[in-house]
């Protein structure tokens, strides 16, 4: 989910079988589903394109004027939505469309979910990827949402691994870049904001529990540097017990 001023909202699938194969009318069955419910819950109104710049993936999509309803991709034979897809080496792929982009700076936090995401929770990252920015200058803000969970979760809980998490359904990862250091104090206060208010009914964090009460959530990914996890706020100068 980006923010309102990078443009549109993209989704981007990428699909295998489970053994890392891709046949159009052999194996795309869970990917056309996937597809054709994502366009009914817009309303039949999703755009796809006959192309893409993946490299635009994490950052401010250009225009682009090859964008056609997604719903005239219907089959009427197959009953499905059969979009334009690329076939393409996993090595280019995940190079193409790497997490962080060009060099530049950026700042990340997460959290592992579990349970249902709270209309508070809800209506703070529709507020945050609304409320307007535009005068930080190249500037990119998003949420992403991972799915979770299938086979990490059954690993035996017993056994103990560098990945606690093993409940969850769910990886949200909090992500800002910039390139101009003078915008870093702003997009630092973006992303402590979103993610503060975000979950500010249990303590702002991502606790399992909070007062004493289980909470929809399992902490956050360790190998994130972010020292706001250390304190109680924002002004850093009280240790979280």
């Amino acid at each position: 989910m980006n923010h309102s001023c990078t443009g549109n909202i993209d989704l981007i699938v990428q699909y295998t079988d489970k053994n890392g194969h891709y046949k159009e009318g052999v194996n795309d069955g869970p990917l056309l589903d996937f597809i054709e419910t994502m366009n009914k819950a817009a309303n039949n109104k999703l755009y796809t394109y006959q192309t893409m710049n993946l490299y635009s993936v994490y950052g401010a999509s250009p225009s682009q004027s090859n964008g056609v309803l997604l719903s005239d991709f219907f089959d009427p034979n197959t009953n499905q939505i059969k979009p334009p897809v690329m076939a393409m080496d996993w090595l280019y792929l995940t190079q193409s469309i790497n997490g962080s982009g060009d060099n530049q700076y950026g700042k990340y936090k997460s959290i592992y979910q579990k349970g249902k995401i709270s209309d508070n929770t809800a209506m703070n990252m529709y507020f945050s990827l609304t409320d307007p920015i535009s005068h930080i200058k190249q500037v990119k803000p998003l949420v992403q949402i991972d799915s979770y969970g299938g086979c990490i979760n059954s690993v035996n809980k017993d056994n103990q691994t560098s990945v606690y998490q093993r409940n969850s359904l769910l990886k949200w990862q909090f992500q800002v870049y910039w390139k101009d250091p003078e915008h870093a104090q702003s997009c630092k206060d973006w992303i402590y904001h979103i993610y503060s208010e975000g979950f500010v009914e249990y303590g702002g964090k991502p606790y399992e529990k909070y007062n004493g009460a289980d909470t929809p959530y399992q902490g956050c990914y360790i190998n994130y540097p972010d020292t706001d996890m250390k304190y109680v706020d924002d002004t850093h100068l009280i240790v979280d017990p």
